[in-house]
């Protein structure tokens, strides 16, 4: 009897490990098609929609008060980063842990998806062939981390329901939250100081 409760536990276990399994591919398979779906509306849309998405030089200078990219300051940049991921991460897991259901899950990896299909496509109207290696160039190092901080914001988010039951509120939420600060804290760290320098030779 003890043996066959045993097993029992351990299948049972096993078919949770599976169900999160195929939701991750799942998940993945969705970023997948808003990637397809994103660079066909792009094409649609062409020239008159990367004018507007604007070249990363440019996206980076609009958001501060100076005349060119190379008189940013690493430490001013680090600190806009560092609000940019606070905010995008911190709205993805308030936004998952308010509205049930995997839906918005996949919601927000389509719209990722999207997101990079239309950088790349705006990217390659205006560098042609050499603006998808510009856009990799723009996205290195800090993506390493970034994109653990995505996928982690969703798990915190769609975790905060299971916690609240458990009465693991407290000690779970303090938890997530350091984990999700060394990742912002992290991604920002790459972006200013390892991304902004390979951008800025890029564009002078």
């Amino acid at each position: 009897m003890y043996k066959g409760k045993n097993i029992f536990a351990n299948t049972k276990g096993l078919r949770i490990q599976t169900m999160k399994f195929k939701e991750s591919h799942r998940l993945f398979f969705l970023f997948l098609i808003g990637i397809v779906g994103g660079t066909f509306l792009f094409n649609i849309l062409g020239e008159e929609l990367a004018g507007k998405i604007g070249i990363y030089s440019e996206y980076i200078i609009s958001d501060f008060k100076i005349s060119s990219i190379e008189t940013l300051s690493k430490k001013d940049f680090f600190l806009f980063c560092m609000r940019k991921y606070s905010v995008q991460s911190f709205f993805i897991i308030f936004l998952i842990a308010l509205i049930k259901g995997k839906g918005i899950c996949r919601i927000l990896c389509i719209i990722k998806g999207i997101n990079i299909s239309f950088l790349v496509g705006a990217a390659t109207i205006a560098y042609g062939k050499g603006g998808l290696l510009i856009y990799i160039m723009s996205i290195f190092p800090h993506y390493f981390l970034y994109v653990p901080l995505f996928i982690f914001s969703i798990y915190f988010g769609s975790n905060v329901r299971q916690l609240i039951d458990n009465k693991r509120l407290v000690t779970g939420i303090c938890k997530g939250c350091v984990v999700e600060f060394g990742l912002i804290f992290g991604t920002a760290l790459l972006e200013a100081y390892g991304n902004l320098p390979i951008v800025i030779s890029m564009f002078t």
